[in-house]
This record gives structure tokens, sequence and C-alpha cells, in this order.
């Protein structure tokens, strides 16, 4: 029994070496970085403009910085990157128009819009994009995996010191960080977010971190009311008992009415 216990341990040495870097050794956690953090503390070690540097000093390619800046003035999801953003022009306005990822019966906004004044940098060179194809344009990415790795190389250039790399969801969290630190409700800041819970906002950023914004939300729509978790408990049963028991459904233009609307 001794020989076979010697046996099974040098076999597991083997299969798990000390210090290996495939993530399975049961010894030590793999050399070459820090230990992961979250990113909504990650943001702290950044530079207070990183997203301006990372749009404006970066010399990416038009390409790819339309898409960034769609990222970074909504806070979007790369997956919903990759369905197809719709930005339109109005008079002195963008409206951009995202379809929801991680939508099912019970969560997600499968349709939202956020509307921005033209005036800021972002917003005003997304309004000329727009002007010059007839009003409106669509934007996609054909890969958020390599949309990702783009994002974390620049981080890596422009940031080497930070301890951080910057990622798509970052641009998320600094987006969420600066709505609440503007005061926005929290049935608003859902939408933005493309949540039905009002409580799944808790995950990104915090007021503290919040800066200026890059281009301040004039109104958000959404095709979901947003609920209180007692609710949407309730209304997840309801689906299960095959019931109708819903929030408030969308109007005729495939929004619901604005948070708080009489």
């Amino acid at each position: 029994m001794a020989i076979d216990m010697v046996e099974q341990a040098l076999e597991i040495l083997r299969r798990y070496p000390p210090g290996a870097r495939d993530g399975q050794s049961l010894w030590v956690r793999p050399a070459g970085g820090p230990i992961r953090k979250g990113k909504r503390r990650g943001l702290s070690k950044l530079p207070s403009d990183w997203r301006g540097q990372m749009l404006f000093r970066s010399g990416l390619p038009l390409d790819m910085k339309v898409p960034l800046m769609i990222a970074a003035i909504t806070g979007l999801r790369p997956s919903e990157l990759a369905r197809s953003v719709l930005v339109d022009a109005g008079p002195d306005q963008i409206r951009i128009s995202i379809q929801g990822a991680k939508v099912t019966e019970t969560s997600g906004q499968p349709l939202r819009r956020l509307s921005f004044d033209a005036g800021t940098r972002i917003a005003k060179v997304l309004h000329i994009l727009a002007s010059n194809r007839g009003g409106q344009f669509q934007v996609a990415i054909p890969d958020p995996r390599a949309f990702s790795d783009t994002v974390r190389r620049l981080s890596r250039r422009l940031f080497p010191a930070a301890g951080y790399v910057a990622s798509p969801y970052s641009f998320r969290h600094a987006f969420a960080a600066d709505r609440k630190a503007e005061g926005t409700s929290r049935d608003e800041l859902a939408q933005m977010l493309g949540h039905v819970s009002e409580r799944s906002q808790q995950a990104y950023g915090v007021a503290r971190q919040g800066r200026m914004p890059l281009a301040p939300v004039q109104a958000v729509a959404a095709s979901r009311a947003v609920v209180q978790r007692v609710e949407l408990k309730r209304w997840a049963a309801a689906k299960q008992l095959d019931q109708p028991a819903p929030p408030p459904g969308p109007t005729s233009d495939g929004f619901c009415p604005p948070p708080n609307a009489p």
C-alpha cells in the first residue's frame, strides 16, 4: 500500500509539476504577472484621461476607432458590437441603438437607445460620420475576441507601468462609474447598461471612480421596463408557470416609456 501511495504521489508530480504555467499546478500560482483583479478595481490604476488617450492618441485606423468610441460613450458589451450598432444623426443630437446580449425571457434588454448631444468631441465625430452617410450608419466588429485583444494591446502600449490592462469591459465599468457619479437614477442606468433588474448594475463601477463624462447621455429608452428584484422573481416564476406577468411592455416604437414617466 505504501508503494502504491508513493507511485501515486510521483504521478501527481509528473502531471502537475511545481511552477507549471498551464494553470494546473497544485503548488504555486503560475509566474508571469500579478494576481488578476476585478476590472472595476483596476480603473484606479489608469491615468484619469485613459479613455481619451486610447481614443485620440492611439493611432488606430478609423474602422477600429469608431467601435471604441461607441464602447466608450455607451458602455456596451463587445458581443453587442458584433450584432451591429445603429448610429443616426438628428438636429444637434446622435442616437445609438444597441441590440442587447445576454437576453432571455426574464433578463436583459433586447433593444436600447441612448441619445447624446452632438456638441461633445466623440459625439461630434459620430454625428459628422452619420451626416455624411445619409443620416445614419451601422457599426459592427467581426470578432469580439479580436477586438478585445486589440484594446488590451493598446492599453499595454500606452500605459506600460499602470499595473493594469484595460479591456472593453473597462469602458463599461467607467461608463457606469460616470453615470453613478452624476446621479443617474438606478432605473435609467439599468436601461443604459442593458439590464432588466436594477440590481445588476452593482457589479459595474463605483461613483468615486467617476470622471467628467465623455458624452453625457441626454435620454435612454429600452424595450423592457426595469423591475425590482422581488418583481423579477415573481416574473420569472410566472414565466415558468406560463402565466402572463411580464413588466410593462414596449410602445409602438419598440421602446418602453422612460423610467419614472407619468
